[in-house]
């Protein structure tokens, strides 16, 4: 449970979720919302998940792919990223793909939801990255 009620299902990889404190509190992303990365005015904006894909990309063939979408589809932003693994054979622009939960967890995880209490937090709720990282390093702590 953490801090600020909203449940982190099972126990999280110290190491992994550690590094991902540290990388929300780094100041070097500036938190958005709704999908992992995306541009607005020419800057990147990230949801703490994208923070995480950023973090654990490298370790599994994940890299970013700038796209532009279609003037006439207003259900996305104009200019994002995709979070894919080479050669494009999967696109992730709204959660992680789950191999990255495999790095997070220590334990099984619910298949459909690794990534729940997380999307809550940044996009629901609208915490800020420090809180995250606060409800974070209470689940590695309990």
């Amino acid at each position: 449970m953490s801090i600020y009620d909203v449940p982190i299902p099972n126990k999280l990889n110290t190491e992994t979720a550690t590094r991902w404190v540290a990388a929300l509190r780094s100041g070097n992303y500036q938190q958005g919302s709704c999908t992992l990365r995306r541009m607005v005015g020419g800057e990147s904006e990230w949801c703490c998940l994208g923070v995480l894909c950023d973090l654990l990309g490298d370790e599994f063939n994940y890299g970013w792919e700038f796209e532009m979408e279609p003037a006439d589809n207003p259900r996305r932003p104009l200019a994002q990223w995709s979070f894919t693994n080479h050669p494009n054979t999967s696109r992730y622009v709204n959660t992680p793909p789950n191999v990255l939960a495999h790095k997070l967890y220590d334990v099984p995880f619910e298949p459909m939801s690794p990534w729940a209490p997380f999307v809550r937090m940044n996009d629901t709720l609208g915490w800020t990255f420090d809180m995250i990282a606060d409800a974070i390093e209470e689940a590695i702590s309990s």
